[in-house]
């Protein structure tokens, strides 16, 4: 864990302070942030408190660049970023949302994973076999195994929210649906991600599935080579902008198998957006 010493104009021992934020490899949210201008220049500086997952996508569809910042600046914000004119509402809604959602860790082919919330809630109890679904994970619970069609479509509903509100979601071409692991039927994250094309007014591109039946999610072990092979992404995605939507974000494993065949088919940006994020992978 990084901590700084600090022990100018202090006649004790060394103090220990920790950094303004403490990233969770699983996914984290926006803890805070501040627009200010700058009194000489006019030019607006954003500050973040937060991981580099939402810096980076800043400098991507705000068109911010990364600025140094003073000691006394790091002590509460751990990114501070230049834009040129008025920081727009679409900008401000975007910010306010990643206070909200989870931006996930990703790695390449895939670009960007956002998922509404962890699975389960850990401040419930203290033992983590009883801790209790978030809301997410329970509109994800009793739309897949309940049969519930009204959580099923809430849960649509606030993913739909999600594109909407993200510039760069809102831009993409195509929602992308991941198949099940059971070609025989259609799959609860099937379903929803037809829903929620219907919902932003996207076209669909579906994933072909290779096999009938492959081992599900959560049983598989992480980094499963053979995911590879599983699927197949058409060339209608060539120079589109995706994005990837289902229920639940284990390892990322699916995904990021079904991220390198569209890329390979020649898609520009692979865009994840998932329901929950397990809190074990």
């Amino acid at each position: 864990m990084f901590v700084r010493r600090v022990t100018t104009g202090y006649a004790g021992p060394p103090m220990i302070l920790l950094p303004p934020f403490l990233p969770d490899s699983r996914g984290n949210r926006l803890a805070e942030y501040e627009v200010r201008q700058d009194r000489q220049t006019g030019q607006r500086r954003i500050y973040l408190c937060g991981p580099e997952e939402v810096a980076e996508q800043l400098r991507t569809f705000a068109r911010c660049a990364p600025m140094p910042m003073t000691r006394a600046q790091s002590r509460q914000w751990t990114h501070r970023l230049s834009h040129d004119g008025p920081v727009s509402g679409r900008v401000r809604d975007a910010l306010d949302q990643f206070k909200e959602v989870l931006v996930l860790r990703v790695r390449q082919p895939i670009d960007t994973g956002i998922a509404l919330d962890f699975y389960k809630d850990p401040s419930s109890h203290h033992d983590p076999m009883q801790w209790s679904d978030t809301y997410a994970g329970s509109l994800i619970y009793r739309g897949k195994y309940c049969g519930n069609t009204a959580a099923e479509q809430e849960l649509a509903e606030r993913l739909a929210r999600v594109i909407e509100r993200h510039p760069t979601y809102a831009a993409a071409d195509y929602v992308l649906v991941v198949p099940g692991h059971d070609q025989t039927r259609v799959s609860f994250g099937e379903r929803l991600a037809t829903t929620v094309a219907g919902l932003v007014n996207k076209p669909v591109v579906r994933v072909r599935a290779l096999n009938l039946q492959r081992a599900q999610a959560k049983a598989r072990q992480p980094g499963d080579p053979a995911l590879a092979d599983e699927f197949e992404v058409g060339d209608e995605v060539a120079g589109r902008v995706l994005i990837a939507v289902d229920d639940v974000w284990g390892h990322g494993d699916t995904m990021g198998a079904i991220a390198g065949k569209a890329k390979s088919a020649g898609a520009n940006a692979f865009l994840a957006l998932v329901g929950a994020r397990r809190m074990r992978s």
